[in-house]
């Protein structure tokens, strides 16, 4: 329903089609401003409520929710508490979101609506406004969230509201009483004045050298201790002789420290004469004889005549502090009048600054990694803060040993979660090369112990000074006889005929040290005669790897091979196994090959057994 005032009325024109549209026209119209009417005279019924009626608003306020005009964008939009600093001035002001002027009465639109500013409203809600359960009572403006309203009283204290509730069981809309504070929280501010005990927390005596001491002081009692005394924790300033007893004090003590300092100010009656009256004592200056500062009140003068207690005063007793403390009012008139020396600390305290959740000065602890910096990135204690954290003040031993690390921060208590890791690599044997950026020894500063790497590793292979064997994979019997002799195995190649074995070998593509080449090592033995044994030829074929989509072109023959089985000269004992290799070739990663051991029937010298062939295998070595 539209919620704009029908200023005239059309009638039904002469000559007019009777229809339903036609005829009802005025009678809408009028509905429309009587519906109208009766809104805003239920909202002002009795002077209850004022109203800013069809305001620009910003889409996302709600029923209930408070507002301020934002003289920029031209709408009201939610309110939040807060104060910034001012730049020409150097102090702080309220934010312009602080001056709330009212809340949402009723939506018209997703950017109008009415305004309530002072009375009486009725809400059909305020849960956008308020979270949780709706208490009646006092609320202020939230200066966590905008648009939100809350029960305690936050520092930027900007009251705006007192919500009575439903009037009965049976009603359904939230009443409230609307009243926004749009002056100066900041200059709020409340007198304080504070009767000190004038006299020592101990015993004290007439000076002999015109300097005043107390012996025997007691943190327990009321009034004036050392300064130097333990319970002040050596905060005393340089130069002061006495400290008042805050602790003993609580009313004065839960205050302390007044803000700001410079405010406070202590007015000394001695009570030495007929005519009562008050000095204030400089307490700033060349020669202040009191010093107020965050950790409590400081005398600074020990002369005769000169310290916080009568003169009179041999000894403290409690008769003497009851004496001291009593009021003058005390409803017996004392004749003549009996005078009392009297301190008197008063101050006037701003709210907004006194407020225990408002943080007046923020500095690190000793040793801690946290610093505070202004906008400026100059280190600071108030106005403006950003919190800096440098955890490199934190770090202790550099080279610790140990592989239990903190490894992550959980849950909502940012603890350390603690975890093994890798600490460090050593090598099992000299095959295995390694390097790193960072070498310790196991036993740090033993050289006799095992290097162990740490940092960035990287892992190799070492085949240059060692070997590396490739058993055959694929064996071919050309007239060789498989054979047992004694329980061992053997290919045997006869004497009455010509014989081979040819075996294939699969070169790795990674892992071969540099210029590889290929050696035959074979193990050999005579069937039962004393040799020399009769010549066995050797040869090998090499099928290299087809790479970038090149065949390999399959060709006939083989290389020849060196293979000397025995000096001809010498003899070798039957059923002896030696050891006989062949000369290296040449080889490439991922080559297949083929090597053949071949003995002819007219072989000389001649032998009349078998050749055997207990096992064979391919010595991969380095060319150099």
């Amino acid at each position: 329903m539209s919620r704009a005032f029908v200023s005239r009325v059309r009638h039904v024109a002469p000559g007019s089609p009777v229809s339903s549209g036609n005829t009802s026209r005025p009678t809408r119209q009028l509905e429309a401003r009587e519906n109208y009417l009766e809104e805003r005279l239920d909202g002002i019924e009795a002077q209850q409520l004022l109203v800013y009626p069809e305001q620009t608003i910003i889409a996302e306020a709600e029923v209930g929710q408070p507002v301020y005009w934002n003289k920029t964008t031209q709408q009201f939009e939610l309110a939040l508490a807060g104060v910034e600093p001012d730049p020409e001035s150097g102090t702080l002001v309220p934010l312009e979101s602080s001056d709330c002027l009212g809340l949402v009465l009723r939506k018209l639109h997703a950017t109008l609506a009415d305004i309530a500013t002072i009375g009486v409203a009725k809400f059909s809600t305020l849960a956008a406004a308020i979270d949780g359960d709706l208490i009646p009572g006092r609320y202020y403006l939230s200066s966590a969230e905008a648009g939100k309203l809350t029960r305690q009283r936050p520092a930027v204290s900007v009251p705006v509201c007192h919500v009575i509730g439903p009037q009965d069981d049976c009603d359904q809309n939230v009443w409230a009483v609307v009243h926004p504070q749009t002056r100066d929280f900041l200059e709020s501010h409340i007198h304080y004045r504070f009767d000190l005990v004038c006299h020592p927390a101990g015993d004290t005596v007439p000076p002999t050298d015109g300097h005043h001491t107390i012996t025997n002081a007691d943190a327990g009692l009321a009034g004036w201790l050392p300064a130097d005394d333990a319970s002040f924790n050596g905060h005393a300033p340089t130069g002061a002789n006495f400290g008042y007893n805050l602790a003993a004090h609580p009313e004065l003590a839960k205050l302390w420290p007044p803000i700001p300092l410079e405010a406070v100010v202590v007015f000394w009656d001695r009570g030495d004469g007929s005519l009562r009256g008050a000095t204030e004592i400089p307490t700033r200056g060349f020669e202040p004889r009191v010093i107020i500062d965050r950790y409590g009140i400081w005398w600074m003068t020990d002369c005769t005549g000169e310290v916080p207690w009568p003169p009179e005063l041999d000894t403290f007793t409690e008769a003497s502090a009851s004496l001291s403390s009593q009021s003058l009012s005390s409803g017996q008139e004392i004749c003549p009048p009996t005078d009392h020396m009297r301190l008197i600390l008063a101050y006037a305290s701003m709210l907004f600054a006194t407020d225990k959740s408002v943080v007046t000065s923020l500095e690190p602890d000793t040793d801690q990694p946290i610093s505070f910096v202004n906008c400026d990135s100059a280190e600071a204690k108030t106005g403006a803060l950003k919190a800096r954290l440098d955890l490199s003040t934190s770090i202790g031993e550099t080279d610790a040993v140990g592989s239990q690390v903190l490894k992550q921060i959980v849950g909502p208590g940012f603890k350390f979660d603690e975890g093994y890791v890798v600490e460090g690599i050593i090598a099992g044997n000299d095959n295995i090369v390694i390097t790193s950026d960072q070498q310790r020894y196991e036993t740090p500063g033993d050289p006799e112990t095992d290097v162990v790497h740490q940092g960035i590793i990287t892992l190799d292979v070492n085949l240059e000074p060692g070997e590396r064997e490739l058993s055959p994979v694929l064996t071919k019997l050309q007239d060789a006889l498989e054979r047992t002799f004694r329980g061992v195995a053997y290919l045997g190649l006869p004497t009455d005929r010509d014989s081979a074995v040819r075996m294939r070998f699969e070169v790795p593509v990674t892992g071969l040290p540099s210029n590889p080449k290929l050696v035959l090592r074979t193990w050999l033995f005579g069937r039962g005669i004393v040799g020399p044994w009769s010549e066995v030829t050797a040869g090998y074929y090499r099928l290299a790897l087809p790479t970038d989509g090149s065949p390999t072109a399959i060709t006939e023959g083989d290389t020849a091979l060196t293979f000397d089985v025995v000096d001809p000269s010498d003899g070798v004992a039957a059923d002896h196994v030696i050891v006989v290799e062949s000369n290296e070739f040449t080889i490439a990663p991922g080559d297949t090959i083929y090597i053949q051991l071949s003995r002819a029937d007219d072989a000389s010298p001649s032998y009349d057994n078998d050749i055997g062939i207990v096992r064979a295998v391919g010595v991969i070595v380095s060319g150099g």
